[in-house]
């Protein structure tokens, strides 16, 4: 599994910025990006992806640790 994560890790360090990527469903691979999630779908679809998995490119790549979150606590 590490060796997907640095993949991915060196995929998005190349990426474009500030838009939305689609990735293929292995994540080896950008196969679309748009200002719109429907833009980088629909180029996703033209490369021949037709269900891509879409994540949002932020102007920079930072770090985070969320500790403490209880999901569907009470």
């Amino acid at each position: 599994m590490s060796d997907q994560s640095t993949g991915l890790a060196d995929l998005l360090t190349g990426a474009a910025r500030n838009c939305w990527l689609a990735l293929t469903e292995d994540e080896t691979r950008i196969v679309g990006k748009g200002e719109t999630l429907e833009a980088a779908v629909a180029e996703a679809r033209n490369n021949g992806v037709d269900d891509p998995i879409v994540i949002w490119s932020p102007r920079e790549w930072r770090h985070a640790v969320m500790a403490g979150c209880a999901v569907g606590a009470v």
